[in-house]
């Protein structure tokens, strides 16, 4: 029985509510082939656990201003938007204004094609890595946005980055690798202060081939990178971690490690 896990991106809401996709993921799930989008209605969850580790996905448009209007989520997206854009990028059609006219820095996060994780999941987010900590289980995140701008840009994470960066922060003891998309060239940056590895997966639209297989140690992450994604080694909180990039494997057969 294989479980796919989606991440919700801005490609999907430009096209179907949340609920849509839900239905139709579905429809096409099979006993062999199970495909999950929400769990309780939601976006966000735990998705498994196995061997001291802990998966979690993010809901990174849980605020946006791609919801129906009358949505909770794309109020608060609209209100954030009309503060932090001196552009009119909520009421005006798209493709009709600069989203980052006058933005700068860590101000051109408040675009349109992003979106926030919202209070909500901010707290659901500390309450799990709390738990986690407690049973000194180890954490990866899946968000289709970026958490960390040196994995991409600016351009390309959450409105409320910031706040998600304080909380990997205080639980740099925890969380060992963030997965995400979004940015099409894809991106990795090792954060030295919180000792996280954050993964940016290229976009198959551009680079035709871009996925791995992630092996689990006690102590380290083992990335395999097919196509135009690196492999990696991902260590587990050692003061002296680094990251070690490996050749392409994309026309090596996928194997088991004995001892992961």
């Amino acid at each position: 029985n294989i479980l796919f896990f989606h991440a919700c991106g801005n490609h999907e809401l430009m096209n179907f509510e949340q609920v849509e996709i839900q239905d139709k993921l579905f429809q096409v799930s099979t006993n062999s082939c199970r495909h999950v989008f929400q769990k309780n209605k939601k976006c966000y969850f735990e998705a498994f656990r196995t061997r001291g580790w802990r998966f979690l996905q993010l809901d990174a448009y849980a605020n946006s201003i791609l919801h129906p209007k009358h949505l909770s989520g794309y109020k608060e997206a609209a209100k954030i938007l009309r503060t932090e854009n001196p552009n009119d990028v909520v009421d005006t059609p798209p493709g009709t204004v600069n989203f980052f006219n006058g933005l700068s820095g860590s101000q051109c996060r408040f675009v349109p094609f992003n979106g926030g994780l919202g209070q909500a999941q901010l707290d659901w987010l500390v309450a799990s890595l709390h738990e986690a900590r407690a049973q000194n289980d180890k954490v990866v995140l899946f968000s289709h946005l970026p958490l960390h701008p040196n994995s991409a840009s600016w351009r390309n994470v959450p409105f409320d980055a910031p706040h998600i960066l304080d909380i990997l922060n205080e639980y740099s003891d925890v969380v060992v690798a963030v997965f995400a998309g979004h940015s099409h060239s894809g991106g990795y940056y090792f954060d030295p202060y919180s000792k996280i590895s954050h993964i940016t997966v290229q976009a198959t639209l551009t680079h035709r081939t871009a996925f791995g297989i992630c092996d689990l140690y006690h102590d380290r992450i083992q990335l395999r990178g097919f196509g135009a994604l690196p492999s990696r080694t991902l260590f587990v909180h050692a003061a002296d971690q680094y990251y070690e990039e490996e050749e392409d494997v994309y026309n090596n057969e996928p194997h088991l490690r004995d001892d992961a």
